[in-house]
């Protein structure tokens, strides 16, 4: 292959009337390469690098390009002619140098040095952040002494005050989930279903992963005479919450409201082997034996039942009986 000398080239461009400048111009620009490091010669990931043209020009022109997490970076396309770059990291001095590219090359630079910030700096945003975080626990300490002040007024059967107490920690803080437990179970006690409903479903909101209030409102549900909604309630987040006997033992007991035998016995099996158990399944799963004349597992989950219990278990007495009956 034949090359034609560059001045030759040259002289060409200038006989189709092209001028020097728009040549310069149509050329791809210099390369710049180079590695930004501390004073220990380790690399600094992440440092942001603006290139601001000095040199004559109808608009300014800018350029940026950030280190990769060996400290590198690589600006393609500049000009030629006087440059300004600016170095800027968090944590660390910002740095300005000049420079100035010429031709059409690549030039690999010496480490660039970046120093870290004066201490003071550094300490007043620790200081900053010591700070805030001493407020949010002011705060948290504030809103854990009124969630104690609700508790003692609903153990002393202050209803109204525990209430009222209860909405000052939600109207803090939506997030606190037993606030809103406890406003369900005081609305209840207070024979205000609507209103415990809806404070249920919030507590449920504010902790999807806890059983207690999806088992309550169930209760609420089907004591409302809305059995279905309550199976469906319960059926709905078995999938979602961790194992938990009583809230296997609350699906149960909806199951077995329906009539749906294996679904209650596949719950009340579940609770009853649970860490803790909900030894009151057993007394369920008998029942459910002795419905479909199994006599030797009823036996078996009465016997266990009764010596899992006291005389005040509220299945106790008709368990016993039940027991003597069936060895009979």
């Amino acid at each position: 292959m034949i090359r034609v000398p560059v001045l030759i080239l040259t002289l060409a461009v200038v006989a189709l009337g092209l001028s020097a400048p728009t040549l310069v111009e149509a050329q791809v620009g210099s390369t710049i390469r180079a590695q930004v490091v501390d004073p220990d010669g380790e690399g600094v990931p992440d440092v942001k690098i603006e290139f601001q043209y000095e040199g004559e020009t109808r608009v300014p022109i800018t350029k940026e390009a950030k280190t990769d997490k060996n400290g590198y970076f690589v600006r393609v396309g500049l000009k030629s002619g006087p440059w300004k770059i600016i170095l800027t990291k968090e944590g660390f001095k910002p740095r300005t140098t000049n420079t100035y590219v010429s031709g059409d090359a690549r030039s690999d630079w010496e480490p660039i040095v970046m120093a870290p910030a004066p201490k003071e700096t550094q300490t007043a945003t620790s200081a900053a952040e010591v700070q805030a975080m001493q407020a949010a626990q002011e705060e948290a300490k504030a809103l854990g002494e009124t969630y104690g002040k609700g508790l003692e007024a609903m153990q002393a059967n202050q209803y109204d005050e525990a209430i009222a107490l209860f909405k000052e920690v939600v109207a803090e803080n939506p997030a606190v989930a037993p606030a809103y437990h406890n406003l369900g179970y005081l609305y209840m006690l207070k024979d205000d279903a609507p209103s415990a409903e809806e404070a249920f479903r919030q507590a449920i909101a504010a902790q999807p992963g806890a059983p207690d209030s999806y088992v309550a409102l169930s209760t609420l549900m089907t004591a409302g005479g809305r059995p279905q909604e309550a199976y469906d309630l319960l059926q709905g987040a078995a999938l979602l919450l961790p194992d938990s006997g009583n809230f296997e033992f609350a699906l149960g007991v909806a199951a077995s409201n329906l009539g749906k035998d294996e679904e209650a016995q596949a719950a009340f099996e579940k609770a009853a082997t649970m860490e803790p158990p909900n030894i009151e399944a057993h007394y369920y799963l008998a029942t459910l034996a002795v419905g479909r004349n199994d006599t030797a597992a009823a036996v078996e989950h009465l016997e266990k039942y009764v010596a899992g219990t006291t005389e005040a278990a509220p299945n106790h007495a008709t368990a016993q009986a039940l027991l003597e009956a069936l060895k009979k």
